[in-house]
């Protein structure tokens, strides 16, 4: 589902990004924020422009205050890409419920059905 989706951005977005070590920054377009409000980008991988190419509005403009190396994906590679993680952390969820002895002998359909349903978090002892 969509925190799927989600949380797949937010990691592929860690790993891919186009920024430089001394960093751009990322003004909103118009009506976002106010008039000259910036978001700075100051980390070697900063990324821009995820949601952009998924919705297809521009939501940011990037005004660079030193030389920088952009590197950039089509829509099209990035849509795969996030489909390709989307589709492993599926499989890993389909796969942790087939280790549950209750939930092993259901069928595919239904472990496909639940599978995106499932959060897992990991926790310490005494938490």
């Amino acid at each position: 589902g969509s925190s799927l989706l989600t949380s797949s951005l937010k990691q592929l977005s860690k790993s891919l990004g186009g920024a430089s070590e001394q960093g751009p920054s990322a003004a909103d377009s118009p009506g976002a924020k106010p008039p000259g409000k910036e978001d700075l980008m100051s980390n070697f991988g900063d990324s821009f422009g995820d949601w952009g190419l998924l919705e297809g509005t521009r939501v940011q403009t990037v005004v660079c205050h030193t030389d920088v190396q952009v590197l950039f994906l089509t829509k099209e590679a990035y849509a795969n890409k996030i489909m390709d993680q989307a589709g492993k952390a599926l499989q890993a969820k389909i796969n942790l419920l087939r280790s549950i002895p209750l939930l092993a002998r259901c069928g595919k359909a239904t472990l496909d059905r639940f599978a995106p349903a499932i959060v897992s978090r990991r926790f310490n002892a005494r938490e």
